[in-house]
């Protein structure tokens, strides 16, 4: 006698249970979701390149910065005053283009891991 006809005989369950069936909703919720795929992935390869934007940024902040000062060279004050500014903005625009690499490089993997799923659903569904 083989072990799976043992298990199945002294009712445990095991090699012989089948699974649940799904309900009709269930498969009409599948077909949908996978009808739906290729959206997500218009949306990770629609992301734009935040990376631009923060350099861009920063490229603002330094022309920005120089202007301020040539055009304030005269009053005491408010040279200190631009370059107080002019410093916490520098400092801002610094932290964005960290944050925008990271979540690039983050993006990057996403886009990863969205091809990996869709070459095993391809092998079972046929995705729009």
């Amino acid at each position: 006698m083989k072990l799976k006809t043992i298990i199945e005989n002294a009712g445990i369950g095991g090699f012989g249970t089948p699974p649940e069936k799904m309900t009709p909703e269930q498969k009409r919720q599948l077909l949908e979701l996978v009808n739906q795929y290729n959206e997500c992935g218009k949306m990770l390869y629609g992301y734009s390149d935040v990376r631009q934007v923060a350099e861009h940024l920063l490229k603002v902040t330094e022309l920005a910065e120089k202007y301020a000062l040539e055009e304030s060279d005269e009053d005491f004050l408010q040279v200190g005053r631009v370059q107080k500014d002019m410093k916490e903005i520098r400092k801002e625009a610094t932290e964005m283009n960290k944050h925008a690499k990271d979540a690039w490089t983050a993006n990057e993997r996403l886009k990863a891991c969205y091809e990996a799923i869709g070459k095993r659903l391809e092998m079972y569904y046929e995705l729009n």
